[in-house]
């Protein structure tokens, strides 16, 4: 269908595990799961989609163990499809705090000190689970969400705060672009 009015149209996303009506509704499962609902009632109530971020299930209990389990659809007992996210905007919080909390001005410096440094390779932080080096990189990101089996899968980018300078981000930007060509290759390898 299109709009006759604003040229919108609805969409259809087909994946390994079911068809995706678009403009939809996105249930969020951090580490699979739903506050206060199983994967059995999100069937029954036709949410076609749940994302999963990938950082928090690399973190605990690890994208390996999850795909030597069968993948992260019968880990958590999902049958439909999935989307997971790069670890990007959870890095972003690491180093920054909130996105509510840059957009009033107050963001610069109010997260974590897990990150060690953000660099054209990817980023080196320590778990917020047991303090282990990490290093993220886009080719890390794909090869996680692959271990995960991830329907959709996001590519690594760089999410700056809210008062950054142009110049950085212009640079930020160009890395992105950078890191979206790694991402691509490693998932086409």
């Amino acid at each position: 269908h299109k709009s006759l009015i604003s040229n919108a149209r609805v969409g259809r996303i087909h994946t390994p595990h079911g068809i995706i009506d678009t403009p939809g509704f996105v249930g969020v499962g951090t580490n699979g799961t739903m506050k206060f609902i199983d994967n059995v009632m999100t069937e029954k109530i036709g949410l076609q989609l749940m994302f999963c971020n990938t950082l928090h299930l690399m973190i605990y209990p690890g994208t390996e163990l999850i795909r030597e389990a069968g993948g992260l659809h019968k880990h958590i007992n999902r049958k439909l499809p999935i989307i997971t996210d790069s670890g990007g905007f959870q890095v972003f919080s690491l180093a920054y705090g909130s996105v509510e909390r840059d957009l009033k001005g107050r963001g610069k410096g109010s997260g974590t000190n897990l990150i060690k440094k953000i660099t054209e390779e990817g980023v080196m932080f320590r778990s917020y689970y047991d303090g282990k080096l990490i290093h993220l990189t886009p080719e890390t990101s794909v090869l996680a969400q692959k271990d995960l089996g991830a329907d959709i899968i996001i590519p690594l980018d760089e999410l700056n705060p809210y008062h950054i300078k142009r110049e950085a981000q212009l640079l930020s930007f160009h890395r992105t672009h950078r890191w979206q060509k790694r991402s691509l290759d490693v998932h086409i390898s």
